[in-house]
C-alpha cells in the first residue's frame, strides 16, 4: 500500500505553499536542494497509518498538506490521541536512531507526507546550526505544551475536558471555509480519545454546549458559536498557551 501511494511527482520545496514548514524557514538554499532530492513524499488516505508504534525508527515525517493524529496504543489496545497536527508540522520526532517509534501517526483526513531518512537528516542537521537550533524550539515547545495539557486533564472534569478539546482542535485545524465548522469529521471520536472519555459521554456534553449556544452540530460536523463561552469553562485553569497556534 505504501508503494502503490508513491507520488508520481513530488512537489518541490521551492513550489510547496507549507509556509510553517521548519524546514524552508531555517535550512540553507544548498541543503534544501539535498532535502528535496532526498525525500520521498506520499499520499494517505482519511484513517491511512503512517506511522506504527513500534516500527524501527527510519526517520522524520512532515505534513506538507492534512491533518493528522498522534496516538499512543494502551491498555486492551485502547487509542490515546496525545496530540493533533496539521500543515508544516513534524511526525516522529520523539524516535531516535536504532529505537522504534513510541507513537503511531494516523491521518485524519487525506494527507501528503514527506520522508527523510535518518542519514540524510543527520548530514542536514549537522550543517544547519539555524535547524538545530529550530528543532531544539520545536522539541521544547510541544514537550512543555504536553505536559501542561496533561496536567490538566488529570484535573478536569468531562464538561472542562470537552471544552478544552473544542478549543485544541480549532487552534490546530481551523474551520472550514464553506459552513465554519471544525476541520475535522468524526469529530465526537476524536474528542473522546484526546479526553480519555467515550463516545457517548462526548454526545451527551456535546448536546448541553448546543442547548447553551455554545456550538451547533451540522451531521458528523461542529460549529463553534461562541468560542468564547467555551474558553470560559476551563479560564479557571490558565491554560492560554495551550490555545496558541502550534
Amino acid at each position: 500500500m505504501w508503494i502503490e501511494n508513491m507520488m508520481k511527482k513530488k512537489i518541490s520545496c521551492k513550489t510547496c505553499g507549507t509556509l510553517e514548514c521548519i524546514i524552508k524557514r531555517n535550512i540553507s538554499a544548498q541543503w534544501i536542494d539535498v532535502f528535496d532530492s532526498s525525500k520521498q513524499q506520499v499520499r494517505y488516505k482519511e484513517e491511512e497509518l503512517i506511522i506504527k508504534q513500534g516500527d524501527i525508527v527510519g526517520g522524520m515525517y512532515f505534513i506538507l498538506q492534512g491533518n493528522v493524529k498522534v496516538v499512543v496504543n494502551g491498555y486492551h489496545d485502547r487509542e490515546q490521541i496525545v496530540r493533533l497536527a496539521t500543515d508544516g508540522n513534524i511526525l516522529g520526532h520523539c524516535g531516535q536512531v536504532n529505537e522504534t517509534y513510541p507513537i503511531s501517526a494516523i491521518a485524519i483526513t487525506p494527507s501528503i507526507i514527506c520522508f527523510v531518512d535518518n542519514t540524510t537528516m543527520h548530514d542536514i542537521l549537522m550543517k544547519n546550526s539555524q535547524l538545530l537550533y529550530a528543532l531544539m524550539m520545536f522539541y521544547s515547545r510541544k514537550l512543555r505544551k504536553t505536559e501542561l495539557r496533561m496536567k490538566y486533564l488529570g484535573q478536569m472534569n468531562v464538561r472542562e475536558k470537552i471544552a478544552e478539546a473544542l478549543l485544541y482542535i480549532n487552534v490546530v485545524f481551523g474551520t472550514s471555509h464553506n459552513d465554519a465548522t471544525l476541520n475535522i469529521g468524526s469529530c465526537r471520536e476524536v474528542i473522546a480519545c484526546l479526553t480519555g472519555t467515550n463516545p457517548d459521554q462526548v454526545t451527551k456534553q456535546l448536546k448541553d454546549f448546543e442547548n447553551e449556544k455554545l456550538v451547533v452540530k451540522l451531521k458528523r460536523r461542529i460549529k463553534l458559536v461562541n468560542p468564547m463561552g467555551l474558553e470560559n469553562i476551563v479560564r479557571y485553569f490558565g491554560i492560554d498557551e495551550l490555545f496558541k497556534q502550534q
